[in-house]
C-alpha cells in the first residue's frame, strides 16, 4: 500500500531509437486504452483517480509514460527522480496490442547510460 508521501512512475518501454519506442507506444496504446475505459464507459461514468488520456503522445507528454532508448528512459526517469521525489517505478514493458518481440531481449537488460 502506498503512503501519504509516495510518488510513482507508471509506465517506460525502452528501444534503440526514442522514435522506434514511441512508434510502438502509439500503436500499442489505443487497445489498451479502451480495455482500461470499457467498464466504466459501460457505466456511464469515469475513472476518479486513474484517469488516462486517450493518446499515447499525451501520456508521455504528461510524463506519465516514457518511451525511448536507453539512454533516453534513464535520464527522463533521473530527472523526475530529481525533480519530484519519486520513489517507486512500476514498469510497464508491453501493454495494448504490443507484440512479445518487441518487448522481449532488448526491455530485460538494464539501461547502461
Amino acid at each position: 500500500m502506498c503512503g501519504a508521501t509516495d510518488r510513482g512512475q507508471s509506465l517506460h518501454h525502452r528501444r534503440r531509437t526514442d522514435s522506434e519506442a514511441q512508434d510502438i507506444g502509439r500503436k500499442a496504446w489505443p487497445t489498451f486504452y479502451e480495455n482500461f475505459i470499457k467498464l466504466w464507459r459501460k457505466h456511464g461514468t469515469e475513472p476518479v483517480n486513474a484517469k488516462l488520456p486517450p493518446s499515447f503522445d499525451q501520456l508521455a507528454e504528461s510524463g506519465h509514460a516514457i518511451a525511448g532508448s536507453a539512454k533516453t528512459v534513464a535520464q527522463m526517469l533521473s530527472d523526475q527522480v530529481s525533480a519530484g521525489g519519486v520513489n517507486y517505478v512500476i514498469g510497464s514493458f508491453m501493454f495494448g496490442t504490443m507484440p512479445h518481440a518487441d518487448v522481449t531481449a532488448r526491455s530485460v537488460a538494464s539501461p547502461r547510460t
